[in-house]
């Protein structure tokens, strides 16, 4: 992992970044500060009041398994993934 005060610092390809907002205003800036200057160039997600994830569109989980399974012979309908205990709270309100 590496923090850089500002984008424009990090000069390499990657496929995923988390940009944090301290000050918990993550809802509020998303919309501004990524949806509208990228709109669907770039998948963009809110992880809660302090993390917004910033991904290639193509890049996701089922993306990642799908890929899996085909290199290894395995078929989706036999695969699974799991997630943690706050990513379920947040999806289902449990």
């Amino acid at each position: 992992m590496r923090v850089v005060p500002h984008l424009e610092q990090f000069q390499q390809d990657v496929t995923k970044f988390t940009a944090f907002y301290p000050d918990g205003d993550a809802y509020d800036r998303v919309e501004k500060e990524f949806d509208r200057p990228f709109g669907s160039d770039l998948s963009v997600t809110v992880g809660g009041v302090h993390f917004v994830d910033v991904m290639n569109p193509d890049v996701d989980k089922g993306a990642a398994i799908r890929q899996i399974g085909s290199a290894y012979g395995i078929p989706t309908a036999h695969m699974m993934r799991s997630v943690t205990a706050p990513t379920m709270y947040r999806c289902y309100g449990r």
